[in-house]
C-alpha cells in the first residue's frame, strides 16, 4: 500500500512539473501547478501563534 502511494505521488509531482515547466500551458496554469508543488513539498506550513487579546490595525488608501 504505501509504495502504491509513493508512485502515485511520484506520478502526481511528475505530471505538476511537466505543467508547470511547460511554456505552452498558460500562466495560471503554469502557476497552480507550482503552487501545488509548493504545498507538497511543505513549503507553506509555517506556524503562527495568535494573541487572542492582540490588536491589527488596517488602514486602506486610495
Amino acid at each position: 500500500m504505501e509504495e502504491s502511494q509513493t508512485i502515485r505521488r511520484n506520478e502526481t509531482i511528475f505530471n505538476l512539473r511537466e505543467i508547470a515547466f511547460n511554456e505552452e500551458n498558460s500562466n495560471s496554469d503554469r502557476l497552480k501547478a507550482i503552487d501545488l508543488l509548493n504545498k507538497m513539498g511543505g513549503f507553506y506550513t509555517e506556524n503562527y501563534k495568535v494573541d487572542s487579546n492582540s490588536t491589527i490595525e488596517v488602514t486602506l488608501t486610495d
